[in-house]
């Protein structure tokens, strides 16, 4: 009876409470992360007010249009039209709140047709970039004006373009507003100068440098570089450099290095179907090595080198291209190399004996050998 009695008047009632707290604290962590998320997403809409358009059709339209035609100027195409739309509600989320019909948000589309150069597209794509507007490329088309394939074909394109713009709704921006900053910036200037606090332009220079540094541009990014592979223009002859004298002569190899070149050299393209793949060396003049997995192409083994040959990093034999991944030996032991990698910083780490065994790989002994009778 006593064991009863316990069980039903003691034991039971406090499992059941112990469940219930639980229940809450599991509730509690739920209303918690909620909060959070919300507070991480006010940020968001805060920002995004910043570098919204004005909420007005017309004020949006003509501060946009001017800012199109000025970064046309600046990149150097030839605008032909600047299109707007009329703006279009912003549908609320699936994942929204029950309830919420109507968000307040527009978007509006500007299309945009011109002609120019590749380099000049892809300058017109940085400022598009690097200006703090709510605002992307939806679509592009970009086709060449002169369909020859001879060298002498012309490189000017026409370029069609479809940028989608964003109204934030409770913004407070006007016409003539800088994009991205905080209008308590522009008082503050004012009375900090009307008072000889501070010179003026301080507050607008440190909002500025705030929103660059929320949204960072990776320190190995050149936008200006794509244009230097144009592939609008057919076939580019590398230019010949003549050879020094002085290396002409040596018959022995160099001993003295000439520099980190393997820190140069990326990994750009893979084409798994064809068992290819491409490095390309930015210290000689962006020159790219073809890789292939087939011995017959003669690019299985390449060498690795300064541009004279005279003095040799290594030799790399191709094993396997994936999508975006090449297995490649030197020495005796294989490493991976991703798109973007450099050569320096993929032999920093070879693949484990459990990798290889999980990848099918093994070790080519004889070109192993062969690579290390010097050593």
């Amino acid at each position: 009876g006593f064991v009863i009695g316990t069980l039903m008047w003691f034991v039971k009632p406090l499992v059941a409470y112990n469940k219930a707290i639980d229940a809450l604290r599991d509730e509690n962590d739920l209303e918690e992360t909620k909060w959070l998320i919300f507070l991480q997403e006010r940020k968001k809409l805060e920002l995004a007010r910043l570098k919204s358009l004005p909420m007005r059709a017309s004020d949006a339209q003509s501060a946009y249009g001017f800012y199109l035609e000025k970064s046309i100027e600046r990149s150097g195409l030839t605008v032909n039209a600047i299109v707007p739309s009329a703006p279009v509600k912003v549908k609320p989320a699936a994942n929204s709140p029950q309830g919420v019909k109507d968000v307040g948000h527009l978007t509006m589309t500007f299309t945009l047709t011109a002609r120019g150069e590749l380099s000049q597209l892809i300058k017109l794509m940085e400022i598009l970039q690097t200006t703090p507007y709510e605002h992307r490329v939806r679509s592009l088309n970009v086709d060449r004006i002169d369909m020859a394939t001879t060298k002498s074909a012309g490189k000017r394109l026409v370029i069609n373009m479809v940028i989608e713009t964003l109204l934030v709704a409770g913004n407070h921006n006007r016409a003539s507003h800088p994009p991205g900053v905080n209008t308590q910036c522009l008082a503050y200037d004012f009375v900090a100068n009307r008072a000889e606090f501070a010179p003026v332009g301080w507050g607008v220079i440190g909002n500025i440098v705030a929103l660059r540094l929320s949204t960072p541009t990776p320190e190995d990014r050149r936008y200006s570089r794509i244009a230097d592979k144009n592939v609008f223009v057919g076939s580019i002859p590398i230019e010949k450099y003549p050879k020094s004298p002085t290396r002409a002569k040596e018959k022995a190899p160099a001993t003295k290095s000439p520099g980190d070149i393997p820190a140069y050299i990326k990994l750009v393209q893979t084409v798994p179907s064809q068992k290819e793949a491409y490095l390309i060396n930015l210290f000689y003049r962006n020159e790219e090595y073809k890789l292939s997995t087939n011995p017959k192409t003669g690019y299985q083994v390449r060498r690795i080198s300064d541009d004279y040959g005279a003095y040799v990093f290594f030799f790399m034999k191709v094993h396997r291209i994936d999508s975006g991944l090449v297995f490649f030996q030197v020495e005796d032991e294989i490493y991976t190399i991703e798109l973007g990698q450099t050569l320096a910083a993929a032999l920093e780490e070879p693949l484990t004996t459990e990798e290889l065994e999980e990848y099918g790989l093994k070790v080519d002994t004889a070109f192993a050998k062969q690579q290390m009778k010097k050593r």
